[in-house]
């Protein structure tokens, strides 16, 4: 599971995407929901590497974007 932390923060928004750019997970802006390599069918996703989005807005106001890869080996 790929989890981060949201204190201090009041909006997370986390999307994940696969090699051809498909979003296969989205958090929906709910900071409790965390992607466990599956898609949103619920089906593991494949051995591969896949790209996320975060973006988010603390107490203050002030916004954070980081994005990255993740790589999922069973």
């Amino acid at each position: 599971t790929l989890v981060y932390t949201h204190d201090g923060l009041t909006d997370i928004e986390f999307r994940v995407y696969n090699r051809w750019g498909f979003e296969v997970f989205s958090n929906d802006k709910q900071p409790g929901k965390f992607w466990d390599g599956k898609d949103k069918s619920g089906n593991d996703c494949p051995e591969d590497a896949y790209a996320y989005i975060l973006k988010a807005t603390k107490i203050d106001g002030s916004t954070h974007e980081e994005v990255g890869t993740v790589t999922i080996l069973r």
